[in-house]
Formats: structure tokens, C-alpha cells, sequence
């Protein structure tokens, strides 16, 4: 995961998943996590996510799983 832009008020990431073993190089899903949740703050189908309403000078842990077509998941 990169970071890709930091705000005030959001985190900007991009995810590459390009194992081509495992197959993620063709990804279904991307879930988005915030706080150590335990339900994604938003599921897509892209790379790309900014999360966004944050408060400046809290840190927010992130996390992202993403699960191949095959139902294969990585973080």
C-alpha cells in the first residue's frame, strides 16, 4: 500500500497486487479498513481509495485486503 497524498482531513492510498502466482494480479475486491474495524469503511473494485472526514493530528491505522478471483486474500 502507498500513500499517496496526506491532508488535514484525508489519506489518499494505492494498492498494487501484482503476485501473478497467486493470482491477485487479477483482483476482485479491494476492502478498505480505518481504526482497526472490523467492517470495511468501503469495499471496490479499485486500487484506489481516499479516506476522507478525518481529524487532523489523530492517527488513523489503514488497512487494505484484497481477495482474487479465485477467493484468495492478501493484506
Amino acid at each position: 500500500m502507498k500513500l499517496d497524498e496526506v491532508t488535514d482531513s484525508t489519506i489518499k492510498v494505492t494498492v498494487t497486487a501484482s503476485d501473478g502466482q497467486s493470482g491477485l494480479a487479477t483482483t476482485a475486491t479491494y476492502k478498505y479498513y480505518i481504526n482497526n474495524g472490523t467492517s470495511p469503511r468501503y469495499t471496490s473494485t479499485s486500487n484506489r481509495y481516499t479516506y476522507s472526514s478525518l481529524t487532523m493530528g489523530r492517527q488513523y491505522p489503514v488497512r487494505v485486503v484484497v481477495t482474487d478471483k479465485a477467493g484468495n486474500t492478501a493484506e
